[in-house]
């Protein structure tokens, strides 16, 4: 049997994206028979159970009940990730430039490719604050 308390945030979550009071129910029955963390949210296909740490939206965090993520240092790899996924989802870059691909050159940078045969590179620097340009 499930209370109140048991996995607060899969019923949080559950409710958020609307979903039926029975199936969120069955969820946190699983949670409990694979011994999920308190702070689950949802089961992965492939088993592991995403958490709130996993929250990075700050509006669904508000949502959620979370504390906003605290600031931290800029990451590279993160930055382009996020850059990457910007771009693909750009409809200008597809539909006036023939944009065909974007893929990682190396740590600090992306090869954009067009049907035109034409690259662009986009290279990622950070700088520290107490760095002079």
């Amino acid at each position: 049997m499930t209370r109140p308390n048991d996995f607060p945030f899969i019923r949080r979550w559950g409710q958020l994206m609307g979903s039926h009071d029975r199936y969120v129910t069955e969820r946190i029955k699983l949670a409990q028979l694979e011994q999920a963390p308190q702070d689950a949210l949802y089961r992965h296909d492939n088993g592991t159970w995403a958490t709130t740490d996993d929250i990075t939206s700050a509006n669904i965090r508000r949502h959620l009940g979370l504390e906003p993520l605290t600031v931290r240092p800029p990451d590279v790899s993160v930055i382009l990730a996020e850059l990457r996924q910007a771009i693909l989802l750009t409809d200008r870059f597809r539909d006036e430039f023939g944009l065909t691909e974007i893929q990682p050159s190396d740590e600090a940078s992306l090869t954009m490719r067009f049907s035109t045969n034409w690259t662009a590179d986009l290279y990622l620097k950070l700088r520290r604050p107490d760095t002079p340009r």
